[in-house]
């Protein structure tokens, strides 16, 4: 039987509860509720900037002891900032606000700060690219260093062709991109990916393959559904519900688990999240004691 502590259940708050995190009093609210239950060892959300919800958060996370990810992937997206973009100047901006991000996520107790690659700007241009997200991911790591935050940095490796279309994505490439860096980066967690399946999946990646490969490198697991058949208009990531039209199931969960223990190189600890997001208010809880008991069930058929 392999060690359940080894996975810790984590709450993807700016998804599940999507509907409640747009107005401060409802976050807050929000954030005093969860702070009252023991399901969840981490949360992931998006920045907080709002001061006085800073200040409660910081209050209730004395008690709770969250390990945080604050995922600032949507925020440059919609300013249409791009880390590994070719112009330069473009780049060196986004480069910049991630520092002004890692700025006010040390406000709180921020473990980690989320990234993803950035969109293909020009398919004949990925290798230079890539180079150009490496070098933003060494001066975002330079930066953290440079302020002696504990916080680490965390990227998730989206879909190349079929959705987000974003520079790094496949197995090997995002293998070849990690060995860029220096053994400790990633060793010591300064620098780790989030396994997200949907994602995987619509890059037409081998589960196991991928998992074996990348297993050192993996912090967190995102389990997420996509609709598959490229001819159907739901095709690509939208964090859709688990149904029998996806591939999602908690014994497809339960697999990618028991792959990461089998693999033998995993982590410590890896957290792992239900990535749904849910429209309607007067169902995001029914959503979180859903997702709470996926998780739940896919760990213990993972270790037992």
């Amino acid at each position: 039987m392999a060690n359940k502590n080894i996975f810790k259940n984590s709450l993807l708050v700016s998804n599940i509860f999507d509907p409640l995190t747009h107005e401060t009093d409802s976050l807050k609210k929000l954030y005093r509720d969860l702070s009252g239950s023991s399901r969840y060892q981490g949360i992931e959300t998006r920045l907080i900037r709002d001061e006085l919800l800073i200040n409660e958060f910081n209050s209730l996370n004395q008690k709770a002891r969250w390990n945080v990810t604050y995922w600032i992937t949507g925020e440059m997206s919609r300013a249409k900032l791009n880390p590994s973009s070719i112009d330069e100047n473009l780049r060196d901006k986004t480069a910049h606000e991630i520092y002004k991000s890692i700025d006010i996520a040390a406000l709180t107790k921020c473990d980690f700060i989320g990234i993803a690659s950035g969109r293909c700007e020009d398919e004949n241009r990925r290798t230079e690219q890539i180079g150009q997200f490496q070098k933003t991911v060494c001066q975002a790591l330079d930066y953290i260093q440079s302020k002696a935050y504990p916080i680490k940095l965390v990227f998730e490796p989206l879909d190349t062709f079929a959705h987000k279309k974003n520079v790094l994505g496949n197995t090997d490439n995002v293998y070849g991109f990690l060995n860029r860096f220096p053994e400790n980066i990633t060793k010591t967690k300064k620098l780790s990916i989030c396994w997200d399946s949907a994602h995987f999946a619509l890059n037409e990646d081998d589960f196991n393959y991928s998992i074996n490969k990348l297993s050192p490198y993996i912090s967190r697991v995102h389990f997420a559904d996509a609709i598959l058949d490229k001819e159907d208009k739901s095709y690509g990531d939208w964090h859709r519900n688990f149904d029998q039209n996806g591939f999602m199931n908690e014994s497809v969960a339960a697999s990618i688990l028991k792959q990461l223990i089998e693999s033998g190189s995993h982590q410590d600890e890896i957290y792992v999240s239900v990535e749904i997001r849910e429209h309607d208010i007067n169902n995001v809880w029914n959503l979180e004691e859903q997702s709470f008991r996926f998780l739940e069930s896919a760990i213990k058929a993972a270790c037992d």
